[in-house]
């Protein structure tokens, strides 16, 4: 099987990989990077950016996820009685 992007997965899960094998995918990463943004790229190793997003609740929203909550734990607590 091959990931998406063009890498063969190994056969174990990462953790497990001894170190030949993690240069081993590494180097095969950095082939694919390379491929993609030019020769050379791997090496000027440019800063990657991690973007992540928070959702906002307004106040009418978390009164009425906190009243959910409170109910799903007394209904939970009632079948335990």
């Amino acid at each position: 099987m091959t990931v998406s992007i063009g890498i063969e997965p190994p056969d174990v899960p990462f953790n497990d990989l001894k170190a030949a094998d993690t240069t081993a995918v590494i180097n095969d990463y950095k082939d694919l990077w390379e491929s993609i943004n030019g020769p050379g790229s791997w090496d000027t190793n440019l800063s990657v950016w991690a973007i992540s997003f928070k959702r906002l609740l307004t106040d009418r929203q978390i009164k009425q996820e906190r009243k959910m909550q409170w109910d799903i734990q007394h209904t939970l607590l009632a079948q335990l009685n």
